[in-house]
């Protein structure tokens, strides 16, 4: 009761649950209301990614204009940030190759590798997480660093050497593993899908939490 005696809580609740049930109907039966909101929710998040932008940027700026440490990557940031915001600007204003060409080339040669460099990291950090965690529980990490370590091993260009080696790790590629994997995807949809319900009849309101 004390729900419907805030009309601050209450109205967003329900103006959600309203607009979450249209959704689900949509995805049913296509209709023009579901369509429609589904449009609105589209203009709400470029206009929520836009001020996410321009707050980083104040944020950043105001790092710069303080001289805090490490304040020249926020120039970095800010500086390509625009480049490259400018660059496609221009690539689908103004007609022709050239400007398309030099924004794929940017994508390709700078962005890509970046990419690339911040996942090989991600190789360091799963080693760190697996000696701690060896330290924690030795037992069961071990299980699984050994599981990981052969499965790597087995996966090199040296497995053609040893018969049978290749098949073996194909065949735990397709069945133990992909089987885990649908597992794993089919407990985040069922969570997904109780989260859903519990936001649409109110149980959870992070939308309201400060």
């Amino acid at each position: 009761m004390r729900l419907f005696a805030d009309p601050r809580r209450f109205l967003p609740i329900v103006v959600g649950g309203i607009a979450g049930v249209l959704v689900l109907v949509g995805v049913v039966q296509p209709n023009p209301v579901s369509s429609g909101v589904l449009e609105i929710v589209q203009i709400l998040v470029a206009a929520g990614v836009v001020l996410a932008i321009l707050t980083l940027f104040r944020s950043y700026l105001r790092r710069v204009r303080a001289r805090q440490a490490g304040s020249w990557q926020s120039v970095v940031v800010i500086i390509a940030a625009i480049a490259a915001f400018a660059l496609q600007f221009a690539a689908d204003l103004v007609p022709g190759a050239a400007l398309s060409g030099l924004s794929a080339d940017v994508l390709r040669y700078v962005y890509q590798p970046l990419g690339a460099s911040v996942l090989a990291l991600l190789t360091f950090w799963a080693i760190r997480m697996s000696w701690r965690a060896l330290q924690v529980r030795p037992r069961d990490a071990g299980i699984v660093v050994v599981v990981a370590a052969l499965l790597l091993v087995a996966s090199g260009p040296w497995a053609a050497l040893v018969p049978g080696l290749a098949a073996v790790v194909g065949w735990i590629e397709a069945y133990p593993a992909v089987g885990v994997a649908r597992g794993l995807l089919l407990g985040v949809g069922l969570g997904a899908l109780i989260a859903s319900i519990r936001l649409l009849i109110g149980f959870d309101q992070p939308y309201l939490d400060r």
